[in-house]
């Protein structure tokens, strides 16, 4: 083969894997930012999850002890179930 051809081979191969590179590189980023979208709303559903706890353990806190008397003396499942 003559150099020139070899050359070109060469080029032309240095051009397809250029390409490819740079279509691997774009599919990365738009891989990495679909995940970096996702971690973001999970960590705002896991943020809402904590505030909703957070709030139900202040609220559990503010339950009048009248209704915490009244629960003690209700009848248990099996007394329910099987009355004497």
């Amino acid at each position: 083969m003559t150099p020139w051809i070899v050359t070109l081979l060469a080029l032309a191969f240095a051009l397809a894997c250029a390409c490819c590179w740079q279509s691997a590189e774009h599919d990365l980023a738009e891989q990495r930012q679909t995940h970096d979208e996702q971690l973001r709303e999970a960590r705002a559903a896991a943020a809402g999850y904590r505030a909703e706890v957070m709030r139900l353990m202040a609220d559990r806190e503010r339950v009048p002890a009248e209704w915490l008397a009244d629960l003690h003396d209700l009848p248990t499942t099996h007394e329910r179930e099987y009355p004497l």
